[in-house]
């Protein structure tokens, strides 16, 4: 049959939609198509799941079949879905394309292959905003303020930053050649992809009266976030530090198994890390082994920091009794997960609502602060207000 290709990707999709909105409960696309064709009948939404999609498929097929003018598959495939997911009125439950997709993976994962380079639309073209340390582009001597004029020969200065960024990682062979404005001079190097590692964590030391006070900056919580936590501390705590800051300002959340093996450092065994509300039941997650710590710790947070990181400042609080300086969080008290389709594209969908140890709900409402601090500096340096305020809060708890 001339359809049946795109009649079985688009059912999979309505499939998907239906049953996860409904249902609220999928782990992973593999184990959904094992339930859904064996349980036609969602007894959950007292729905025909075959029948519901049968109708939106026989749409798609006529409109496919029938239409006197050209159709966009792929258009026409986007469109559907984020008619369905928007009628939801959930804006954490959507599709992603391709492009964004693959720069979500990216993040999350924690690394790609690639020059190692993070790339801006500046005043004069695509500027370099940074380069990764151990990055190929760092081997060769590329600079932040470096401007791209050209890659593999092809003029970037009518291009987007996503465009450009785009073109380096799949449009060009693994050995590129950029041509770079630095000043007024034109430089071309000739770079070699590589797996770059995103760098999530940063660490330093602060010592105020005779204090060591440990500061840690998680950027996002990605696969190997926790790693680089872990090391970050070790190498903090061979300081003899007297208290800890954790610094997730600005940070938009990630994946719910890095915060918990972070929280599993500080917390004794047993101690509720947090909740988790689906519509049958709310499950409690707690502590999984011994290893704890008890100095004082400060959770830096602002109206950026979301998800993951409002798990790690509400666990933190109530279990641990650390506390908050900076202002009131983002509130996103809900769990995503994500089935991801053969073209690379992805629907996420809100499967479940997290609480605080205590039970409180966060979503729409954000965790308050105990030392409320509007930013009048720059972050990190002897300007942040909101960083100088947490390691007084330090010293105090320590006297």
């Amino acid at each position: 049959m001339k359809y049946k290709g795109l009649y079985q990707r688009i059912f999979e999709i309505i499939i998907i939609i239906i049953v996860a909105t409904a249902l609220g409960m999928f782990s992973g696309g593999a184990t959904i198509f094992t339930m859904l064709f064996e349980n036609e009948k969602c007894e959950e939404c007292n729905c025909n799941v075959e029948d519901s999609a049968n109708e939106i498929v026989r749409v798609y097929q006529e409109i496919m079949k029938s239409y006197y003018g050209d159709v966009d598959d792929k258009e026409l495939k986007e469109i559907a879905i984020n008619a369905m997911l928007s009628s939801l009125g959930d804006p954490n439950t959507r599709y992603m394309d391709i492009e964004t997709s693959n720069d979500f993976n990216e993040k999350m994962l924690g690394e790609y292959k690639g020059v190692g380079l993070q790339i801006y639309n500046g005043e004069k073209g695509i500027t370099v905003m940074s380069v990764f340390a151990g990055s190929p582009a760092q081997t060769l001597g590329m600079q932040i303020d470096d401007v791209i004029i050209s890659v593999q020969g092809q003029p970037v200065t009518e291009l987007s930053a996503t465009e450009a960024s785009i073109l380096i990682k799949y449009g060009t062979p693994d050995t590129i050649k950029m041509e770079i404005l630095r000043g007024e001079e034109v430089i071309e190097y000739t770079v070699e992809k590589q797996t770059v590692i995103i760098d999530s964590v940063t660490n330093k030391i602060f010592r105020k009266q005779n204090k060591n006070i440990g500061y840690i900056s998680l950027s996002v919580f990605a696969s190997n976030s926790f790693e680089q936590f872990s090391y970050s501390l070790q190498q903090l705590e061979k300081e003899e530090i007297d208290g800890l800051i954790i610094d997730v300002r600005d940070n938009t959340g990630g994946y719910l198994h890095s915060v918990t093996d972070i929280l599993d450092l500080f917390l004794e065994k047993d101690k509720v890390l947090y909740q988790l509300k689906t519509k049958k039941e709310t499950e409690i997650t707690k502590a999984s082994d011994d290893e704890h710590r008890d100095y004082p710790i400060v959770i830096l947070t602002n109206s950026n920091s979301a998800s993951a990181s409002e798990i790690l400042a509400g666990a933190l609080r109530e279990s641990y009794g650390a506390y908050t300086v900076g202002t009131i969080t983002y509130g996103k008290g809900t769990v995503q997960e994500t089935v991801q389709f053969d073209d690379g594209s992805i629907v996420k969908i809100t499967t479940k609502e997290w609480l605080t140890p205590n039970g409180n709900t966060i979503n729409g409402v954000g965790i308050s602060v105990d030392y409320l601090e509007e930013l009048i500096g720059n972050y990190g340096d002897d300007t942040d207000n909101q960083l100088q305020k947490a390691i007084d809060v330090i010293i105090e708890m320590i006297d």
